[in-house]
Parts: structure tokens; sequence; C-alpha cells
């Protein structure tokens, strides 16, 4: 239950609760099809019913970590160009090196973890993550970078939006050990020490978020179509944006910041050779 983080309606939360701290997988298949899930904006039932299922299956039979993943040197954010490493260390070791396992558990959980070396937010990483991990579970429980949200947990919304090489990908569905090889972009990567990216700023001009917790995703989503396009107009930024979702229904300021932004980079990329000329 601490591993994994299991989003479900009220009605159905306490049955999931006993069968995880029974600590049973038998009759999984049973049990999900006798919860009361209902079809929604998230998705099918059957389908949340399935994934709701994998989970619990998941969580009562792979054995209990003794290890744990921590960032070593400085963090992502603040540090000064050290490397990261988030290596395998017991809770308070305070040692880079990987523990010897030193019982069944401890080898079980070795032989299920990969060591994925990757960029982020422009400094090196190398992580030991479980094979069944999310890279959104990697980002914020373990290298502690909890701008990237995590809501539907199924590719719907775009709160967990990060990008991958440059592209925007959904970090609740994409594992962990995908990251291998790759560059990854924060929300927490976007600015410069205290100059925040022009995405950003322009969300803040346009009153563009309320509660804020799916602006990540929209600021990742804009910074990537911006890359693709710097001049962007409306129905292509609606396009861009279908897959995110705002549930304070703040749709209008977004796209008035997307399109601010697409400006303000222009200028500053593309300055009026004429502004600031006085004329006799």
């Amino acid at each position: 239950e601490d591993r994994w983080e299991i989003t479900v309606g009220a009605a159905v939360e306490r049955p999931v609760r006993a069968v995880l701290a029974a600590g049973d997988s038998a009759g999984l298949d049973d049990f999900t099809a006798g919860l009361d899930i209902v079809t929604d904006l998230c998705g099918p039932a059957e389908y949340k019913r399935s994934v709701l299922r994998e989970r619990l299956r998941a969580v009562l039979e792979e054995p209990s970590p003794v290890t744990e993943s921590r960032v070593l040197a400085s963090s992502p954010v603040d540090g000064d160009g050290t490397e990261l490493r988030a290596a395998a260390g017991g809770p308070g070791t305070g040692t880079e090196a990987d523990p010897q396992p030193t019982d069944r558990q401890a080898l079980l959980e070795a032989s299920s973890s990969v060591v994925v070396e990757f960029g982020l937010n422009g400094r090196r990483v190398e992580a030991l993550a479980p094979v069944r991990l999310t890279a959104a579970e990697l980002l914020r429980d373990r290298l502690g970078l909890t701008g990237t949200k995590v809501s539907c947990g199924i590719q719907v919304c775009g709160a967990c939006t990060v990008l991958v090489d440059g592209e925007p990908a959904s970090s609740c569905c994409l594992l962990a050990v995908d990251l291998d090889g790759t560059e990854v972009v924060t929300i927490e990567g976007l600015a410069r020490r205290r100059e925040l990216h022009p995405v950003q700023e322009a969300f803040a001009a346009a009153n563009a978020l309320q509660c804020g917790y799916c602006t990540p995703g929209f600021v990742m989503m804009a910074v990537a179509l911006l890359a693709a396009n710097p001049e962007p107009d409306r129905t292509e930024v609606r396009e861009w944006l279908d897959g995110n979702l705002c549930r304070c229904t703040g749709y209008a300021p977004i796209e008035t910041a997307v399109m601010l932004a697409a400006e303000r980079t222009a200028e500053t990329e593309h300055p009026d050779p004429d502004a600031g000329r006085t004329t006799s």
C-alpha cells in the first residue's frame, strides 16, 4: 500500500484496503469483478477494473523492498553541476555503495530492478528502478521532483506530462526503465536560476491557473508546442492541449497564455529593428 498510489472511489476504498491488509492475491479476478466501478471521463469501467486488478496483484505478489532509492550529491534543481545518483541504500545509511542483499526479499528486489541512466533537467542521473516502477513514481517518489503531478493514472488528463527527448510523454504510463539513455525535462527544469521560462511567465501574466494542479502538464505541453511551431494559431493550441484536462474550467486563459508566450518568444528572437529608433 505504501509503494503504490491506487486512486479509487470512496465506495471501493474500504474493500481494496481490506484486500491489501489480508495480503492474499488469490481471487483478485472475482474481487475486482464485484466492485462498483463506473465508466466516466477517466475511462471505461472494465479498463479501470483491469488496471486496479493488476496494481493490486503487483502490490501483493512483489516482496516488500528492503532498499530504497535516494538522491545523493546535489538536487536536480539547485545543484551546481554535480552528478546525481539515485543509489540503492538502506534508510539512513548515508553511503553511495549498493548494499549486499542479505535475505531472500533483498535478492528478489535486486533481481527485478534495473539500473537506468538518463539526463534529467541538464544533469546525469543514475537510478535503481524496479521494472514495474513508472517514470512518474521515479521522478516524484525517488528523485523528489514533485512538480510532475499524478491524477488519472491512465494517460487521459495530462497532469503528469514531461518531455522525453523533446517530446511530451505521460509519465504515469511510461515505465522508468524506458527512460534509460534519454533526456528528460520536468517542470522544475524550465526555469534558469531565478528567471522563469517564457511559458511560465505567460501563464502568470494571463492568470492561467486556478488550483494549479494541472498547470505543470499544461506548461510542459505548451513548451513542446512552441518548440515544434513557434507561431501557432489558436486552433493548433487547442489541438495540442486537447489531452490536458483543467477541472477548474480555465481553458480560455490557458489558450491566451500560450499565445502570449509565442508572441513574447518571437519578440525576443526577432526584435523589431526599428524599436527605440527616433526620427528627426
